[in-house]
């Protein structure tokens, strides 16, 4: 994407559209191939075309079985239901035609280990925080059970923050919780069409920034588009009601500029085919990593890691 191998293609930030304590920036490409070349997991899931299910000893790895003619798509943090336990993509990957392998995951439910052995679709991306702490950790080679155990506290403290209960200890049940609370702000973002330029979003707090996520071209972001807007609403939900802090664009603006800047940190590997970017922004040091699919950059996503 720009400096990450995308050619001639330039990103800019359009106007920020407020959704109550949002601010959604929409990420514009000066150019990008329009056909949609991936289908999405949920996709392939609906129609029986792409199968998910537990490989046996342990909850680190899932089997997938794509046996469409086209790529599948993955972006990390998206949800599946089902097996012994709910997990979430560990990393973005593209799942070539007809391919059966394993992938990896985390486990977003803590207090289940029983169930059927396969998966189905599911409506929610982790919110930002449990994006940011996999990516970060990831790309500071910590161990898969050491991420693990971070994420069961991010999702526990998630849900001691928004007082939701879950026998479970589910992510997926924070998001089911919260839903009528955030549809009204659901309702008026989707009523407006995004631009045929967007292939982006970078979304803000008045307390903070959360995330950019930069896809391939403008089709692939319209189909994850209501899910990320959904997983940040429900990050945003602890800032509301906090004193002080306002809405910076300036702020949001040097990070982006500072992402889209950044240098491979790491080469990508085997298990999590990602290059991983650190950066320094002001106030701040961020953390990313682009997917790329037969040298093309597929999909980015950035967040603030450490302030300074």
């Amino acid at each position: 994407m720009g400096p990450f191998g995308a050619g001639d293609i330039r990103y800019s930030l359009g106007e920020p559209q407020l959704v109550s304590n949002l601010m959604l920036f929409p990420i514009k490409a000066s150019s990008a191939d329009p056909k949609p070349r991936f289908r999405t997991l949920e996709e392939g899931l609906a129609d029986d075309s792409v199968q998910i299910t537990e490989p046996g000893g342990g909850h680190s790895r899932v089997g997938i079985q794509n046996r469409s003619g086209s790529e599948v798509f993955i972006i990390d943090g998206e949800g599946i239901t089902g097996g012994k336990q709910n997990r979430i993509a560990a990393a973005s990957l593209v799942i070539g035609p007809r391919v059966s392998k394993e992938i990896p995951v985390y486990c977003s439910e803590h207090g289940r280990w029983a169930g059927s052995k396969s998966f189905s679709g599911s409506n929610e991306i982790a919110y930002p925080s449990i994006r940011r702490l996999s990516t970060a950790s990831r790309s500071s080679r910590r161990t898969a059970r050491s991420i693990q155990s971070s994420i069961w506290m991010e999702i526990s403290r998630k849900q001691a923050s928004l007082k939701v209960r879950s026998a479970t200890q589910s992510m997926q049940d924070i998001y089911a919780s919260k839903e009528k609370e955030m549809e009204p702000e659901l309702l008026s973002y989707l009523g407006q069409e995004p631009p045929p330029d967007q292939v982006g979003v970078l979304a803000a707090t008045q307390k903070r920034i959360l995330c950019i996520d930069i896809f391939y071209n403008h089709p692939l972001f319209g189909r994850f588009s209501k899910k990320l807007f959904i997983s940040c609403a429900l990050e945003s939900m602890e800032d509301k009601g906090r004193g002080g802090g306002s809405f910076d664009d300036g702020r949001c603006e040097e990070f982006f500029h500072s992402a889209l800047a950044a240098e491979p940190a790491e080469n990508p590997g085997d298990d999590h085919p990602e290059s991983f970017y650190k950066f320094r922004a002001p106030g701040m040091l961020g953390v990313g990593k682009v997917l790329r699919y037969r040298r093309k950059a597929v999909h980015a996503s950035f967040f603030p890691d450490v302030k300074i």
